[in-house]
């Protein structure tokens, strides 16, 4: 049960969906615990769905079902037919009793086909088998004290006294109504029934009141602490010794008593610590201890043990319940000795100057203040950073690990560390948390990654790139000089540190990149065969390019997906690099039709065949932000607006895809070198998927989430129109009228009036639940003489759009896109019918505005908003919807760079209207309990205040949940987890990775370099674009030096 609401929501979904007259309840369970199931006590049937059965579970699982099996009881569990599951559970089941195997074809949702699922029945035989004996107290007390180090008090159990005769036996099991009403104490009972018996002063944090039937079942079977107030009434009572015995050792002799008793004996030597020889282990386990003291192994006995962890050691987990209990306490005291050996060689430092112990910072001031002008002098220049031994030597113990280095062979000068500029990610962690914590704007920025001069290997482009050699890295030369920086002092230095440079540390060279069997969906302008040409040598074992996509119907798709019995390594999707057959909308639709239908159809197929294949998404243009390629291209530069979203998407959806987007050059000849990195981008296994990449002709470029504070020194004003008309699309829904109730306050604020606001919508008509929002809006216009009204217009077609805007006579000052339509669906339940629904009322409508005021130029048009949506980065469920506001970020940079007003708002989750203000209290504790929840009107519209102040052509409103935001990015892998954590770097910081595997070294990289927001150096296309012009005018004008005003 991991998290506490669970049992609340469980509750709940049984009280709303249970049929009349049944009695259901609800209670806490976790796999393999002994005192829940032995409150639940038995059933004459367990069902169990939707659970994992993954190997490292199973065994738990399948104790816990046969525990709670009455004798003659039956389980049955159910899973869909996912690759050696069912074989591992099949397995498993026949150690345990008589077991079915069923195979059926469930119904799906919409339509679609059958899926296949599996159905096991274990039935338990009439008879019950002996259980295992409990684990003793000792062994339990040994385990606690290794993982917490902390040593529980001995438990004082009293005596029970014999229930008198004729006395009402109490059930042991609660009364389960009134256990469905309480479900959610009975995990805090469960901790407060552990720190009562374990002696344990800390306390939980407070929680909902614990179930007292529970609570009293777990005192009856452990006892209390010698309390009597802890301890039940019918326990108060002592039950006096017999007579017998009063008489036996009244007559006992004075020396016999005091001699102990052979039960004494045997408890002393129990208590006694093991110390057995090494002959009475048997040769694996001494084999794991003489592992385990190897100075040169890795990894503690906790870590080997643990299923997730990267040093896991599965032969040793299935070995682990062979060992004896004398074998377990000898292999656990050698894992304490290592681990104290290495905490005291981290201490046990001989340093070269005298120190004294009584000083925390072990050595005196004065055997550095000489040295620490040059050391200061030296780590500017190598930027380093000098960081005192008493304060991060742990940090710094820490790291070493991370570099697979002993104490022993770090370098230390004066008392002091050199390695590179990475502070306390503690506290770099609480830093961003309180950035995090208030703001609501959060723009994407593109920032130029290079590592400086590498040679290039061949890993990527075929021959040798000069050019690249500036712009792009190679991780493998990275990764060593920033490892070897942390570890060598420059000769300015042998006087101070003689006797303690190491060599320099080698790398091993990388594996020989495996040949992979490539599909691909090519274009007809050149991109795909271009890429192709420039793929490295030896990396393509099979290649099938598809050239005739327009005619391809999603039977093919499937049949193309599903040639090769093992499945394609790479798709490489080119299609979105095609322009439509002119610039005209029609055209420009029918386009992106073809390529997000085909792209829909690829990944509904993939899904299907679940096989491990990449997918490599190339497109060009579609983030350019320079007027003259707009101006050239046209509006067909937006033609693959959609894919953005749909790979953002897909990425959360498809299990085993590896998605990587790639934007590059929309003009290029033949002869540039960036086909050569395009191409590098796709065959370096080591950054696949794990970054969204521009690749352009001045260089390489990852996309990151940042603040908008810095992008607000541009200090845009929105001034609000004295006359004309502004137009809120949409606008009878709860957003739409948020919207106008703002523009008054703007207008109110300003001294402005006399423009009017009309609300369009097709219908008209206002909901009961946003009636009072329009009454507050009529009554606050007619205050400020301002025209509201609703209006009719039907966005859905061209000649609608040109209809409301020649009516407006040229006279429009704004135009605020709000309307939309959503049709959620798990990719499997997907249909292209609800992806039409969603273009047709978001991006296609934006085209038809689009058009309509190109044909009916505006006197003054002041601004014309998108409402886009965070979906764009990404949302379960809606790949649709994902794909349809990527394409209005791209409209809206399109209009932007030709001079044209345009932005693009990418809305979180707003708690006050809408959908949100209809949801229940379980549903909406849950949102907010995500990285991301809901925010207030208040809040929203600060947000949106920001995002103008920026210029920016889009941006993102939403709310961080600050805490949780930081623990969505400590995992390092998957593919999946690791683009997360590095899109959102630059404000959640990276935490140090796991180790110096191949596949952790792009985190070390960046780990290494730190920030870009933090770096002078830094090149940010989107702030150059921009704000960096009105940023500097600004500053001209109104800056601290008022000679420049």
């Amino acid at each position: 049960m991991e998290v506490p609401e669970q049992l609340q929501l469980l509750g709940l979904n049984v009280s709303e969906n249970s049929p009349t007259g049944l009695d259901l309840q609800v209670a806490p369970l976790t796999w393999g615990d002994q005192e829940q199931m032995e409150v639940l006590g038995t059933f004459e049937m367990v069902v169990g769905s939707d659970v994992s059965y993954r190997p490292q579970c199973i065994g738990e699982l399948l104790s816990t079902a046969e525990r709670l099996l009455a004798p003659g009881g039956r389980a049955v569990f159910s899973l869909q037919d996912r690759p050696g599951e069912a074989d591992l559970l099949e397995s498993s089941l026949k150690s345990l009793a008589v077991s079915k195997r069923h195979s059926v074809m469930a119904k799906s949702l919409e339509g679609e086909e059958d899926v296949p699922v599996i159905i096991f029945e274990l039935r338990r035989p009439t008879e019950m088998q002996p259980r295992e004996a409990p684990k003793a107290a000792g062994d339990v007390e040994d385990e606690f004290f290794r993982l917490t180090g902390i040593r529980p008090d001995p438990v004082v159990i009293p005596k029970k006294e014999k229930p008198k005769a004729g006395s009402a036996k109490r059930s042991h099991l609660p009364n389960r109504r009134d256990l469905a009403s309480k479900s959610a104490g009975a995990l805090d009972t469960v901790w407060q029934s552990l720190a009562i018996s374990r002696g344990s002063t800390k306390e939980k944090p407070p929680g909902p009141p614990s179930h007292p039937d529970l609570h009293m079942a777990k005192k009856r079977r452990r006892g209390a602490e010698g309390v009597a107030a802890e301890v039940p009434e019918a326990q108060d009572v002592q039950p006096q010794p017999r007579r017998k015995a009063k008489r036996k050792k009244a007559a006992m002799p004075e020396s016999a008593a005091k001699e102990p008793t052979r039960k004494a004996k045997r408890k002393k030597a129990a208590k006694a610590p093991p110390a057995a020889k090494a002959t009475e282990f048997s040769a694996e386990a001494q084999a794991v201890m003489e592992e385990l003291t190897d100075p040169a192994s890795k990894g503690t006995l906790s870590d080997r043990l643990n299923p997730t962890h990267p040093r896991y050691d599965k032969q040793l987990k299935a070995r682990w319940k062979s060992f004896s209990k004398k074998e377990r306490a000898a292999i656990v005291e050698c894992d304490k000795n290592k681990m104290k050996a290495t905490v005291s060689a981290a201490v046990s430092i001989q340093h070269p100057f005298a120190t004294n112990e009584d000083d925390h910072c072990e050595t005196a001031l004065e055997a550095y203040r000489d040295v620490l002008p040059i050391l200061q002098h030296i780590a500017s220049e190598l930027q380093l950073q000098l960081f005192p031994l008493a304060l991060e030597s742990s940090k710094l113990f820490l790291l070493m690990n991370l570099f697979g280095e002993t104490a022993e062979n770090c370098i230390w000068v004066a008392g002091l560390s050199l390695r590179p500029a990475m502070a306390d990610y503690e506290k770099i962690a609480m830093a961003a948390m309180e950035e995090l914590d208030g703001h609501m704007c959060w723009p994407v920025e593109w920032f130029k990654e290079a590592s400086g001069n590498q040679r290039w290997l061949g890993h990527g482009c075929r021959g040798q790139c000069p050019s690249f050699a500036e712009e792009q890295f190679n991780l493998f030369f990275t990764v060593e000089k920033l490892i070897n920086q942390s570890n060598k002092i420059p000769k300015l230095m042998d006087p101070y540190v003689k006797g303690q440079v190491q060599e320099p540390l080698e790398i091993p060279k990388p594996d020989t990149p495996a040949k992979l069997n490539i599909l691909a969906f090519s274009d007809h302008s050149g991109y795909c065969k271009n890429f192709f040409a420039n793929a490295p040598e030896g990396r393509i074992s099979m290649k099938k390019v598809v050239e005739n996509y327009h005619s391809l119907t999603q039977e093919d798709v499937k049949k193309l997906v599903n040639e090769p019995k093992k499945g394609w390594d790479m798709v490489v999707f080119t299609v979105g690099c095609d322009p439509p057959r002119s610039n005209s909308v029609p055209d420009v639709i029918e386009q992106n039709t073809v390529i997000s239908r085909l792209y829909f159809w690829l990944s509904y197929e993939l899904q299907r065949a679940e096989t491990n294949t990449k997918i490599f998404c190339l497109v060009r243009g579609l983030f350019h932000e320079d007027k003259k390629t707009h101006m050239k291209a046209g509006l067909g530069l937006c033609v693959s607006g959609t894919l953005f979203g749909m790979c953002n998407t897909l990425r959360q959806e498809l299990e085993y895809c590896d998605i990587h987007f790639c934007d590059t050059e929309y003009f290029l000849p033949d002869d540039s070198d960036v086909w050569a990195r395009v191409a590098a981008e796709a065959f370096r296994d080591t950054t696949f998927g794990t970054v969204d990449v521009r690749i352009l002709s001045s260089g390489r470029y990852v996309q990151r989430r940042v603040s908008s504070k810095p992008y607000q020194a541009a200090n845009k004003a929105f001034p609000m129109p004295s006359d004309g008309i502004i137009a809120i699309s949409g606008g009878n829904g709860a957003l739409g009228l948020v919207m106008g109730n703002w523009l008054l306050d703007k207008a109110a604020e300003q001294g402005v009036g006399g423009f009017e606001i009309k609300f369009l919508s097709r219908s008209m008509k206002i909901s009961d639940l946003n009636m009072p929002l329009w009454k507050d809006i009529e009554a606050k216009a007619a205050k400020l003489g301002i025209t509201v009204g609703q209006g009719k217009m039907d966005m859905s077609s061209q000649e609608g759009c040109n209809s409301f805007i020649s009516s407006c006579n040229g006279m429009l000052k704004g135009f605020i896109h709000s309307a939309g339509v959503l049709q959620d669906s798990m990719l499997m339940n997907l249909t292209w019918e609800k992806f039409e629904t969603v273009y047709q009322s978001k991006h296609h409508a934006a085209l038809f505005l689009h058009q309509a005021i190109e044909l009916n130029p505006q006197k003054d048009l002041r601004f014309l908003w998108n409402f886009s949506s965070t979906s764009v980065y990404g949302n379960m469920g809606q790949l649709n919807y994902s794909g349809s506001n990527s394409f209005l970020d791209v409209l809206t940079r399109h209009r932007k760079a030709k001079g044209r007003p345009s932005t693009a708002i990418q809305w979180g989750a707003w708690g006050d209207v809408g959908m949100a203000a209809t949801m229940t209290d379980a549903m909406r504790l849950r949102t907010m309990n995500s990285p991301m929840p809901y925010f207030s009107n208040k809040e929203g519209l600060y947000g949106l205040e920001c995002g103008l102040q920026t210029g920016l052509a889009y941006f993102s409103v939403f709310k961080f949940n600050p805490q949780v935001m930081m623990g969505s990015v400590q995992a390092p892998e998957p593919t999946q987890a690791c683009y997360h954590r590095n899109h959102y770097c630059e404000v959640c910081p990276t935490p140090m990775a796991p180790g110096l595997e191949r596949k952790h070294y792009y985190t070390i990289f960046r780990m290494a370099k730190g920030q870009q927001t933090q770096s002078p150096n830094a090149v940010g296309l989107v702030y150059n674009a921009y704000v960096k012009a009105a940023a500097a005018k600004h500053e001209a004008e109104w800056g601290d030096d008022f000679r420049k005003w």
